[in-house]
């Protein structure tokens, strides 16, 4: 169960860049909106992500590490929780 993740391909690391910027980046490597892209910016991948003036890089496969770490996270929690499974099965319908 769980959250489902927004990445509608899969890319194999050879075809990943190494590094991304901005929110576009972001957008681009998650297939998510701008509002989405600035919250993993300040969440789950604020680790992956250095920023110099309005310069913002992001480092793409520790990106992807801490993204998958914060699902598995996710996943984890809903499994211990009955009421949370059962909002997750819910939103997902």
């Amino acid at each position: 169960m769980g959250k489902k993740s927004n990445m509608t391909k899969l890319v194999s690391k050879e075809k990943l860049p190494k590094l991304v910027y901005g929110l576009d980046g972001i957008m681009k490597l998650f297939n998510v909106s701008k509002a989405t892209a600035w919250r993993y910016r300040h969440g789950c991948i604020e680790g992956a992500c250095m920023q110099n003036g309005n310069i913002i890089v992001v480092n793409t496969e520790k990106a992807l590490q801490l993204f998958a770490k914060t699902q598995k996270k996710f996943d984890d929690i809903v499994e211990k929780d009955p009421v949370a499974k059962e909002v997750v099965e819910v939103v997902q319908d």
